[in-house]
């Protein structure tokens, strides 16, 4: 192959998996303020196939043919003018422009050098659950050690690094999950599960002790729920209520806070289409 083509999975029309094709494709050059990345290990999202699949044309427009992934982990093959942060050689991970490749794209002062304690597989799921986990508990929730967190989906890209991370902080840790993946979710060292005492979408029972703030985090595709409670009393199981989601109307999208917005023409099948 000539050092200016590459293999990359490239999509030429939408649709499910058979469009991804493993096909030639030019080897980018990193422009101005750019690095090269010599892709390692590709981060496979949800959001990929909502993209090939055109359910999301007009939120995520794409030029046909495109090489689909947003964060990888690799080494640094080459870098740009004026490319600051990183060298040739560093093992790195990060956003990429088209991660189903051999090389990719990237701003370079976004991509982060990988701990010698991390392989290449284990950077590239970071990006990929593991940041927006410690978002939520940390940068949002605020959680602190000795608080008490719900984690809903906990056995999901998100929730399963929401769990861990909510242990190391020394949080004690609940999580829901379906009967299929409770066994998972205990090995993860959570406490609690949805197999023996459904939850309902209004209803939440969490566990909490003297001046415990409950923090509820749902790593759920619905807009995230999180809500900070005052203080509860000593109770074993208290009962945290909040309203249910209001019913949008054909075409309008619901949010958490009780309004609704349009929902634009084009996303209407593609939203019909999407598991609910």
């Amino acid at each position: 192959m000539a050092q200016d083509t590459m293999k990359a999975i490239l999509v030429s029309e939408y649709g499910g998996p058979d469009v991804l094709k493993l096909e030639d494709a030019p080897r980018p050059v990193p422009g101005e303020g750019e690095a090269l990345v010599r892709i390692h290990y590709a981060t496979a999202i949800p959001l990929d196939f909502k993209i090939y699949n055109g359910w999301l044309r007009d939120v995520f427009p794409k030029t046909l043919p495109y090489v689909p992934g947003f964060y990888a982990s690799g080494v640094v093959e080459a870098v740009g003018p004026g490319a600051a942060g990183v060298s040739p050689g560093d093992r790195v991970f990060g956003p990429v422009n088209g991660g189903y490749a051999e090389y990719a794209v990237a701003a370079a002062d976004r991509l982060i050098r990988i701990p010698e304690s991390l392989g290449f597989p284990e950077a590239a799921a970071i990006l990929g659950g593991a940041d927006s986990a410690w978002k939520a508990l940390f940068s949002e929730g605020e959680l602190q050690a000795g608080q008490t967190v719900l984690i809903h989906a906990a056995a999901g890209g998100v929730g399963q690094f929401a769990v861990q991370l909510a242990k190391w902080r020394g949080a004690t840790v609940i999580g829901t999950a379906s009967g299929a993946n409770v066994e998972f979710v205990r090995s993860l060292d959570s406490t609690g599960g949805s197999a023996g005492r459904p939850l309902t979408p209004d209803t939440v029972f969490m566990r909490a002790g003297p001046s415990n703030r409950p923090f509820i985090y749902s790593s759920r595709s619905r807009p995230p729920l999180r809500r900070k409670s005052p203080p509860l009393p000593d109770l074993r199981y208290p009962a945290l209520r909040y309203p249910p989601l209001p019913r949008p109307s054909p075409h309008r999208a619901a949010f958490s806070r009780g309004a609704s917005a349009p929902v634009p023409r084009g996303a209407r099948e593609g939203l019909a289409a999407i598991p609910s």
